[in-house]
């Protein structure tokens, strides 16, 4: 057992300008492979690098979602993810990060304004026969009744942090829930971790937020050392869970895995 190769996956990370230079990627990409990191889900946000993308899906095997983020909701960028879909959609393995935001967002015009793009988004990913991929932050409850409203399968929580009543009714829809890289340290994703399945558990690093140590700046690689400390805070095998999660990513994104593949 204990020589068995361990595959992990980053079920969503940003490896698009500003965050990384475009010529540091590929560099970045092959850490995470000689990390094991076998499945990197790269959620970019600006139409302006969603080419990008399609160049990283094509050249360097990396899997692509796009989306808005709430902070940004405007109509100009709704038909730039719905054209650029429309041409693309092979290449497009999800439609996030989407949804809600009333941590920065206070003004209750823009909430609602977030709410009708959210509706928007959801509705173009149906169309289109597309899993989705939710911020929520500060907006769980908000965020829980609309994706109800519509009686979704595929759904991730990206990031989650919402209170015991809102993790459950996640679970209860079989919704999954991502967990960051900073669980080697914070204790809201220790606990959270502790409350959802391992059915319906992946993790991610939202590089090149959520870093194994603060200030830095994280990287796919990270998530075979959060799913490490992952294992050891809920007492399980390190390759069973990442074995499960791992699957699971796979399975919401439709992607095959090298097990697949060989």
């Amino acid at each position: 057992m204990s020589n068995q190769k361990i595959i992990f996956a980053d079920a969503h990370c940003h490896l698009y300008p500003p965050f990384f230079s475009k010529k540091s990627i590929p560099e970045i990409v092959q850490r995470a492979r000689s990390n094991n990191v076998e499945i990197i889900i790269n959620s970019i946000l600006s139409p302006h690098h969603f080419e990008f993308g399609v160049f990283l899906t094509k050249n360097y095997g990396t899997h692509l979602t796009i989306g808005m983020q709430p902070t940004e909701v405007e109509e100009e960028n709704f038909k730039k993810i719905e054209e650029f879909l429309l041409k693309n959609s092979e290449f497009i393995v999800a439609i996030g990060e989407i949804g809600l935001d009333y941590y920065w967002v206070k003004e209750e015009e823009k909430r609602k304004e977030q709410k009708v793009f959210f509706r928007r988004l959801i509705e173009l990913a149906n169309k289109n026969n597309k899993p989705i991929v939710i911020h929520s932050r500060a907006a769980e409850t908000d965020a829980i009744n609309i994706l109800e409203s519509y009686n979704l399968e595929n759904v991730l929580m990206h990031c989650f942090t919402g209170t015991e009543n809102e993790i459950e009714r996640v679970v209860d829809n079989g919704w999954f829930v991502t967990v960051p890289t900073s669980l080697v340290y914070r204790k809201n994703f220790q606990k959270i971790l502790s409350l959802i399945p391992e059915t319906q558990l992946m993790f991610e690093t939202d590089s090149p937020y959520h870093s194994l140590r603060k200030g830095e700046k994280n990287e796919p690689s990270a998530i075979a050392i959060s799913t490490k400390k992952a294992a050891e805070l809920i007492k399980v095998d390190v390759k069973k869970l990442a074995d499960i999660t791992t699957e699971n990513v796979s399975n919401f994104y439709r992607i095959k895995t090298v097990k697949e593949e060989s």
